[in-house]
């Protein structure tokens, strides 16, 4: 799954067992979430039976089925030598309602022990108008349903004495609905009969059917199934006729919608990543379980664009539904290899308004279509993802020597999508503005966020979808992997951007920070079981820090012996495809040992897997032995409340894989030598190094240069240092000449190590632990602020520029106050002026080879705009003088252009340069614009067909007003689920917290209309996340108490995020009182003019 999912409300059900009937109305709402089997259309449960086998078989279970009445016996002697028949069920009344104690099952292996659903036969009707006008001929009562589905799931019990089925389905009520849930059944709507059906048929009770928590029913069978075995295959057919809504909360089978002209249109498309396939059709919704499956789709005739993970048998054809009068069309697609049911995706719309273009593919023989799938009015600008596809889908097979087993590859932009995108195996569907870039008005970043998601959906089609991790406590197989890869398969697509060493700053960066909060988990989390614990694992844990874990285990086995491993492992796995991460790990055993008996992967890489958090490693040199070198491991843990220790007693104890070099080791190639010299530091602390790492130990020469560790940063630590190695390392960065030689290149020339450098001294701080210049005090902010002080204004490269920025910001936000935060705005102005003035950053366009009258690899790289970007947008965020200017200069002439001409293509062109800056100058142009500047914006933000990517450009500019009106009507606009699609809430927000004023608007609003708001977690997040007060301490708490509405935190989808947060302001209110005046009164003395 791509980045940026939310998932909504999961609520719970009661266990209830009743025989009588209940109408249930479809909802009135408009906002339907999930769907309900529904009472009136009675469920069908038919079970069916065949046995096949040989006459020793036939005998064996004839005794069997003797023990039931006579009746089967003259059953079995009517039917064909060979051929063991099978009993049918009448089921006859269950008794009154019942109500048994709570059962907590939420993992079908537990209940389910034998039972394998092998295939489905899917039939979806789908009830949905192609408009919302009154005259559409789809009854009112039935629009908005699969009403008339069906569902035939095939299974088999490899275990004997089975009477109990237990799967999911969903038979919750969204909220506000008046009807009751479906909890019955009646005398003959089960049935077990024979397959292939006969009339001759003998009926067995079943007992009850009941409805848990997590829309799990188990249906009780008066009669034990019979158990596969060796000499007799025994299958029987578990079907459900069912009516389910089609909602609009993105979840489940959903419905989206579009304008073309005046009108509202309807599509119809699927999100079932994690759990949700339940909410379309009864299921085996776990990722373990494996099955193919058959669609039919029954849909209306207006409706020609239809799309599953195959391709379909025959042309669409007519069809009539019984007692009907509206046209339909009926689709049959290929049956598809077995796979998760959560990686089953639909598309049903219209064929005038979504087009598809399609190329065919060299990649496999015969060749493979390749098609974007879009709206017919921009379809054109998926063009470039479409040429990325094939590129990254070649790298990938080559890379890892697997070919794409799928007879298609489609991708499909539709309009509202929570996720990113989703992964499903033949049929990937992302958010519109993720797959769609448009030469001439698209930036460089959407233009890498293409590129980026394509490359992590169809890194999927081996790390998700052909190995699928068996249960979701350890997702990190899937999105870690994924997340790693993407990086390798985008530098391939796109080699001259620049962007491959980036991958510790997107990537390790965030899963430090991260994993260091009390609220973090393993990457292995066996305790993960309810729907909101589920969710709560798509985290930045199981994608950054998987990735990073896995890029450290290349990093220690060298990329070639791992990638190598990696090809073993998928050949070895991909038979079964359920993965755990024993398989991982024992494969890449496999791999090394022969080269390295004493080298035992598993050992090392346990902790890292199995336990949270990390360590930081102090390394202090002795001044009487510069050869000698005592090392210490701890746990980096912030602190949270009134608790002043900054490491959390805990006794892991991690296998370090530890790399050192010396400051005056000179040379590009000495330095990539450096960093695959590894030896393992596997106790807590010692004086020495152990005699294992001798191959590193040349750093420790009488040099009196500085040590730098964790080379290039393959390791997932933190390092320390004595604070005279600190000093070292200030002074050699403060005289650094970045553009040296090849041959005078250092360490630190390394863009990595600056950046790994910068983020280790500010967390390092944050708890206390660089180390003071006076021994006897704590420790304080003075090393990382001389780190950057003494030479941020020469940084020519993104990466290490944002690394210090973003911890920066961090005590930006900590420092606002009336007496710290003035003297802090004025450094940052005297810190960002001179890199502003240097820099000319608004005149650094990105020249796209695809715009019109660009020159051939005219193209800039990535790095070099995000670099000028982020000078501008902090630049003119501490108000340095002429950044403020050149945005309102360029914001007015943007006006200028007229509504018809803000967002149309060739303005790139322009003098302006407003592709690649238009969100900075819209921004900071509108800080200091007028309420009339103001409603033009909201003026295109209603009533423009403009893409959704601008309208959140248009977005975040108003959210820079600093008139409080303009902000709260902004923040009404932002949830009324019109002008803003749901999916962008969280980021209307964020947008909207990046000042002061407006944070503590977003936060008083997010308290008053928590219930009515979409995206709260990524919301609580942002907001939440960053208070510093008691009082407002106190505030997050109710807030919470608000959200769990007297549920286990287990159950409440927003419980994970607002535990983070809490503990997050815990830490900014002691981080608060022990730091931010003297950060305060340290600026003061940084960068003054001389006397």
């Amino acid at each position: 799954m791509g980045r940026g999912q939310a998932f909504t409300d999961h609520r719970e059900t009661e266990v209830v067992k009743t025989t009588t009937r209940t109408t249930v109305k479809p909802l009135s709402s408009s906002r339907e979430t999930g769907w309900m089997w529904q009472a009136r259309y009675l469920p069908l449960i038919i079970l069916t039976v065949l046995f096949a086998g040989v006459l020793a078989a036939l005998i064996g279970i004839s005794v069997l089925l003797a023990q039931t009445t006579a009746k089967l016996n003259t059953c079995n002697a009517a039917r064909p030598q060979g051929v063991t028949a099978a009993p049918t069920v009448t089921v006859g009344p269950t008794g009154p309602p019942v109500e048994p104690e709570e059962k907590l099952i939420y993992r079908l292996s537990e209940a389910n022990e034998g039972i394998l659903p092998t295939h489905y036969d899917l039939i979806l009707q789908i009830h949905v108008p192609v408009t919302s006008a009154a005259d559409e001929p789809i009854p009112v009562a039935d629009r908005f349903t699969t009403k008339g589905s069906s569902v035939a799931i095939t299974l088999r019990t490899t275990k004997a004495n089975v009477t109990t089925i237990t799967l999911h389905a969903r038979h919750d009520v969204p909220e506000g609905s008046q009807s009751g849930h479906l909890q019955k059944f009646k005398e003959g709507a089960v049935t077990v009969t024979e397959k292939p059906i006969s009339t001759k048929s003998k009926t067995i009770p079943v007992t009850s059917v009941e409805y848990l928590k997590a829309d799990i029913i188990v249906i009780h069978l008066g009669e034990a199934l019979t158990a596969t075995t060796e000499n007799i295959t025994v299958e029987y057919s578990l079907k459900f006729e069912f009516e389910g809504f089609i909602g609009d909360d993105n979840e489940g089978l959903y419905r989206s919608q579009y304008k073309k002209g005046s009108d509202t249109k309807y599509l119809v498309t699927s999100h079932f990543q994690a759990y949700k396939a339940r909410r379309a059709f009864p299921c085996f919704d776990e990722p373990g379980i494996r099955s193919t499956f058959t669609t039919t789709l029954r849909y209306p005739a207006t409706f020609l664009m239809t799309r599953t993970n195959t391709a379909e048998v025959r042309p669409a054809q007519n069809w009539v539904a019984p007692n009907g009068t509206v046209l339909w069309k009926e689709s049959v697609f290929e049956r598809t290899k077995p796979m998760p049911v959560y990686l089953n995706a639909f598309l049903v719309s219209s064929a005038d308004d979504f087009k598809a273009n399609t190329v065919e593919s060299d990649l496999n023989t015969p060749p493979l279509p390749i098609s974007v799938i879009g709206n017919a009015d921009i379809i054109a600008h998926g063009a470039y993802a479409l040429a990325q596809s094939q590129a990254i889908m070649k790298e990938l097979a080559k890379v890892y020597q697997e070919p794409y087993d799928w007879p298609k590859l489609d991708m499909v932009g539709v309009p509202d999508y929570n996720a990113g995108a989703t992964e499903n195996w033949g049929l990937v569907v992302y958010r519109e503005s993720s797959l769609m870039y448009e030469p001439g008005v698209s930036t460089a970043d959407q233009k890498r966020g293409v590129s980026a998601i394509v490359s992590h959906e169809l890194s999927h089609m081996i790390f998700g979808n052909l190995l699928t991790t068996e249960w979701w406590g350890d997702v990190w197989l899937n999105e870690g992997f994924a997340s790693y890869i993407e990086y390798r398969l985008m530098e391939a697509a796109n080699p001259n951007w620049g962007t491959k060493y980036l991958f510790t700053y997107w990537t390790t960066k965030r899963a430090l920070e991260s994993d260091s909060q009390p609220t973090t988990h393993a990457l292995h989390n066996p305790a993960v079981q309810t729907p909101a614990q589920i969710d709560a694992m798509f985290d930045v844990i199981s994608y950054e820090k998987g990735a990073a874990v896995l890029h450290m285990m290349s990093g220690v086995m060298r990329e070639p012996v791992f990638t190598a491993a990696l090809v073993r492992y998928i050949d070895r796995m991909k038979g079964t495809g359920s993965v755990k991460y024993e398989d991982l790990l024992a494969e890449l055993d496999n791999v090394v040992a022969p080269a390295e008996s004493s080298f035992d992967l598993t050992t090392h890489m346990k902790n890292w897997i199995l336990k949270a958090g990390y360590p930081v490693l102090t390394l202090t040199r002795s001044a009487a032995n510069p050869g000698a070198l005592s090392f210490k491991q701890t746990k980096f843990t912030l602190p949270i409340g009134a608790n002043d220790t900054s490491i959390a007693p805990d006794a892991t104890v991690w296998d370090i894989p530890f790399t050192l070099i010396n400051g005056g080791v000179l040379g590009a190639d000495a330095v990539s030598a450096a960093a695959e010299r590894t030896c393992w530091l596997t106790a807590r602390s010692a004086e020495t190094l152990p005699d294992e790492c001798s191959t590193v130990t040349d750093a420790l020469a009488s040099d009196d240069s500085y040590l730098f560790a964790n080379v290039q940063q393959n390791g997932f630590y933190r390092v320390n240092y004595d604070r005279d190695n600190w000093d070292k390392i200030i002074s050699a960065l403060s005289k650094i000449d970045l553009g040296a030689d090849a041959a005078d290149f250092t360490i630190l020339h390394d863009p990595i190590s600056r950046g790994q450098l910068i983020d280790d001294a500010f967390n390092l701080a944050k708890i206390g632990l660089t180390p003071s210049a006076d021994i006897t005090k704590p420790g304080d902010y003075s090393i990382p602020m001389h780190l950057v002080d003494g030479y941020i204004t020469t940084e020519t490269k993104y990466g290490p520029l944002a690394s210090a920025l973003d911890n920066i910001r961090y005590l930006e936000q900590m420092l606002r106050g009336p007496t710290t935060y003035p003297p802090f705005s004025a450094y940052m102005t005297r810190l960002m002026t001179p890199l502003y003035e240097s820099a000319s950053p608004w005149d650094n366009a990105w020249t796209d080879a695809a715009e019109p009258n660009a020159t051939p690899n005219s193209e800039e790289t990535y790095d070099s705009v995000m670099f000028n970007n982020l000078i501008i947008e902090t630049a003119c965020f501490y108000e340095v003088d002429g950044c403020l200017k050149e945005a309102v200069r360029r914001f007015s002439a943007w006006l200028n252009l007229g509504p018809d001409q803000a967002f149309a293509p060739g303005n790139s062109s322009a003098p302006l340069n407003i592709i690649q800056t238009k969100s900075l100058a819209l921004c900071y142009g509108m800080r200091s614009g007028s309420s009339a500047q103001w409603n033009d914006m909201k003026t295109l933000l209603i009533n423009s067909t403009i893409t959704n990517s601008n309208k959140l450009a248009l977005l975040r500019g108003m959210a820079c007003s600093d008139d409080d009106s303009r902000i709260e009507e902004l923040l009404e606009l932002s949830a009324d689920g019109i002008t803003i699609r749901a999916q962008d809430v969280g980021s209307a927000f964020s947008y909207i917290a990046r000042f002061p004023k407006g944070h503590a608007l977003a936060w008083n609003y997010l308290q008053k209309n928590w219930k009515t708001l979409a995206r709260r977690s990524s919301i609580i997040a942002d907001i939440g996340g960053s208070l510093k007060s008691n009082w407002q301490l106190a505030q997050l708490r109710e807030l919470y108490e608000v959200a769990l509405d007297g549920k286990e935190p287990r159950d409440v989808p927003e419980a994970a995020a607002f535990e983070r947060a809490i503990a997050r302001v815990e830490t900014n209110i002691l981080w608060t009182s022990k730091y931010a005046a003297q950060v305060a009164s340290l600026v003061k003395t940084l960068r003054q003019p001389n006397p």
